[in-house]
């Protein structure tokens, strides 16, 4: 589970798919990546940060973490 917090006005949706990305792949070098379910919680994000999210980078974090 990952929780996103956007009170910076540098907030970088590729940093945070990194670093999802990255405890992924440790999770699978150390062999504990039984059937995982990621859950990103996006609650405390603002809508200025929401308009950076965009729909190529949502399919490439897709596309690598399947």
């Amino acid at each position: 589970m990952f929780g996103v917090y956007s009170d910076k006005e540098d907030f970088d949706i590729y940093s945070l798919f990194k670093m999802i990305l990255m405890s992924i792949e440790l999770r699978m070098c150390e062999d504990y990546n039984l059937k995982d379910i990621i859950i990103i919680d996006f609650k405390n994000i603002t809508a200025k940060s929401v308009v950076r999210i965009t729909l190529p980078a949502v399919k490439k974090f897709t596309d690598c973490a399947l």
